[in-house]
Parts: C-alpha cells; structure tokens; sequence
C-alpha cells in the first residue's frame, strides 16, 4: 500500500502538480528529480517506490507499444503500395497501355493476357480492397479496350506516391514521440534509483548513529 497522504489516480499513479511539455501529441513530464521532493511521494517505502515506478513505466510501455503497432501497420500500407505502384508501371508499356495496334489477334490477345495476369498476381497479394479496386479497373480496361492512357497510369502511380509520402511524415512523428517516451522512461528509471539510494543513506545514516 502507498504511504501515508498518497493519493492513486487511475492506473494508481500519485496526484502531483508537474511541469508538462507535448511534444506531437505524447505529454512526458519534466523535472523528475523534482517530483521526488513532494512530501508523499518521498515519503514513500522502498515497496512503496517499486511500486510507483512500476505504475509509471507500465503506462509509458503502453503507450510506446501503442506507437510501435502504429508504425506497423504503415510499413504493412507501404509495402502494399509499392507493391500496387510496381504493378502499374509493369503495365506502362510506354506511353500508357495500348494494344489496338498490333495487327495479329493471336499476338494482341496475349499481350493483353499477360498484362491482365500481372494485374491479377499483384491484386492476389494485396490486402487494401481499394488498391485491389483500381488495379481491377485497370484490368477491367484491358479486356474491353485493350487501352489505358498514359494519364490513367500517372493518375495512380501519383496516388501511390502522395499515399507513401504521407505516411513517411506520420512515422517521422510516430518516430519523434518514440523518442520521447524512451527518454521519459530513462528519467523515470534514474530518478528512481536516485531515490532508492537516498532511502537506503538514510537507513544506513540512522543505523550509524543508533550505534554511536
């Protein structure tokens, strides 16, 4: 049980009046050595201390955790729009896609089978259904005309593009809040141990004199 005079929030964390700073959304808290100096929080056991830190670092673990399936979850989006861009480009036979030339149904039938095939791997290998959408309207394209314009193409190889774009700015943050929740940590861990060594002086201090 916490000593006497501290009171738990949520999660069982000490009511305390702190210096706050937000950095991208993650509040981490400056000072810690300071935070040691309130009456009930220095006035807390060795089991007491434990305790407190083990409430601190399990809130800052969440949130790193939370962070951390973020930034997986882009990688996932990214791979899969690369993987969509690839599959574009590998129909841009230059410009755009266009087999209304080729004289020879047996020889335009299969440039268009294979194309169609490319589309249908990647569309198997994608797991976003609006992605899997616009390579089936490529295809769909395909089949009936047997054209894509070189727009059409640019169109989606700029949407993958603006996509990965936006994501490598979110995983700068997610980066950035990592960061700063490693350091959070750190202070949290140090300003403990400081504080465990202080008890343990005073433990010592007061056996010392008993003995004088």
């Amino acid at each position: 049980m916490p000593a006497e005079g501290v009171v738990w929030q949520e999660r069982d964390e000490p009511v305390r009046e702190e210096e706050t700073m937000t950095i991208s959304g993650v509040s981490t808290t400056t000072g810690y050595s300071a935070e040691w100096d309130n009456p009930n929080v220095a006035s807390l056991s060795p089991d007491d201390v434990l305790q407190y830190v083990a409430t601190r670092l399990g809130g800052i673990d969440d949130q790193i955790q939370d962070y951390m399936n973020e930034a997986n979850n882009r990688r996932a989006r990214s791979d899969e729009l690369r993987r969509f861009q690839d599959a574009v480009r590998a129909v841009n036979t230059g410009p755009g896609f266009d087999t209304s030339g080729i004289e020879d149904d047996e020889a335009r039938a299969i440039a268009n089978a294979n194309a169609c095939d490319q589309l249908d791997a990647a569309i198997s290998q994608l797991h976003d259904p609006e992605l899997q959408k616009r390579l089936g309207n490529l295809r769909a394209a395909i089949v009936s005309s047997g054209k894509i314009s070189a727009q059409d193409l640019q169109d989606q190889t700029d949407f993958a593009k603006d996509q990965l774009t936006a994501l490598n700015s979110d995983n700068e943050l997610t980066m950035m809040r990592l960061n700063s929740l490693f350091q959070l940590r750190s202070q949290v861990i140090s300003a403990s141990s400081n504080e465990e060594a202080s008890i343990n002086d005073g433990a010592k201090a007061v056996i010392g004199n008993m003995r004088a």
